[in-house]
């Protein structure tokens, strides 16, 4: 599983997704019962909501997993 640290992360493995699939906003948009200038505003925007990338990666045939994990002390430059 792939691990995304930032919403511009995941901005850029939807629109990976994407180009990988040959889907266009154009196409994806109706599916989603939206217009492809709101798909666009959403995906090129500063902080898209987790509800609308999840509703976005489900209609390319995706799931959205948030998970919180414990930080690893290593993790933090091994400040104690």
């Amino acid at each position: 599983m792939t691990t995304y640290n930032t919403g511009e992360d995941i901005k850029k493995a939807v629109w990976s997704i994407l180009k990988k699939e040959g889907i266009t906003l154009v196409a994806l948009a109706p599916t989603m019962g939206t217009s492809q200038g709101n798909l666009s505003r959403t995906l090129n925007g500063q902080n898209p909501s987790f509800n609308a990338i999840r509703d976005i990666a489900a209609a390319l045939g995706y799931k959205l997993v948030f998970d919180l994990v414990p930080i690893d002390d290593d993790s933090q430059g091994g400040v104690e």
